[in-house]
């Protein structure tokens, strides 16, 4: 069995203007539930058009962003420890609010309906966000690797690989080369040096943090009307992911998004849905 190398974070760009400089104009609607649907046209081959419900704040501009990652029991987040297969499935039911479907009530031979991410894996797999392996299992405490989760966000975000993306030095022949340089053309990675991506190494839990907030166009918090809470003892404030991890992890909150950053309003602990 192939070691798994030590996880080296994703150089990823500080704001998401490089994202939404790819994306066409904003066109806002109505879902039936009454949240505004913004509507991003991304240019090129990359998916036409992909769509995300925003909750709106109490102020014209403003959106109420649920958390979608959480800490440990000991109170910490561990942001260098990498994200597992099992955690990463979590991430995806919470931002796409999924609902649990007893249909695959034990879709592979080691993720008991005891699991922890029982439910969590059951409703990925039936949205066809996450696959197991060809033995039957899927590896639910494996970390994620760097390929994989590029290929889940985009999958979650609704955008479809390019044809013929340019990717790094060594994804040409991988099987996700599609997916990552795709990635690398909408400025969600960059690489780790010398034109590589290292695609096969894991992922940590504060570089999942702002792929996801990059992806899906938020974050990092910053302070604004309220000053950002240090919800994690292991994630200090001169860290560059504190703001990620904050705008990713523990309670609701109200923000008004400018173009390198997320300004908080005020937290909105009553509105809450962490699943």
């Amino acid at each position: 069995m192939k070691k798994m190398k030590k996880g080296v974070p994703f150089m990823l760009f500080a704001s998401t203007f490089a994202l939404t400089g790819m994306l066409g104009a904003p066109q806002e609607g109505k879902a039936a539930d009454g949240q505004t649907t913004v509507e991003q046209g991304v240019s090129g081959e990359a998916g036409g058009s992909v769509d995300l419900t925003v909750q709106p704040g109490t102020q014209p501009g403003n959106e109420i962003h649920q958390p979608f990652m959480i800490g440990f029991p000991d109170g910490k987040f561990h942001p260098t420890a990498p994200i597992t297969r099992a955690e990463a499935a979590a991430v995806a039911v919470r931002v796409k609010k999924l609902a649990y479907d007893k249909e695959l009530d034990k879709p592979y031979t080691d993720v008991a309906t005891t699991h922890w991410g029982h439910h969590y894996i059951t409703s990925v797999t039936k949205a066809g966000y996450m696959q197991g392996y060809p033995d039957g299992s899927f590896r639910p405490n494996q970390p994620i690797t760097r390929a994989e989760m590029t290929v889940l966000v985009l999958q979650v975000r609704g955008i479809e690989p390019l044809s013929a993306p340019e990717g790094f030095s060594d994804t040409v022949n991988h099987w996700a080369s599609q997916f990552i340089g795709t990635a690398k053309q909408l400025g969600l990675v960059n690489g780790v040096g010398d034109n590589q991506f290292l695609p096969d190494d894991q992922t940590d839990r504060q570089a999942a943090a702002k792929l996801l907030g990059l992806a899906f166009l938020r974050g990092p918090l910053a302070d604004g009307e309220v000053r950002v809470k240090q919800h994690f003892p292991d994630v200090p404030r001169d860290s560059w992911s504190f703001g990620w991890v904050e705008e990713a992890a523990v309670e609701a909150h109200e923000s008004l998004r400018t173009v390198v950053e997320e300004s908080l309003v005020k937290y909105r602990p009553e509105l809450t849905e962490m699943q």
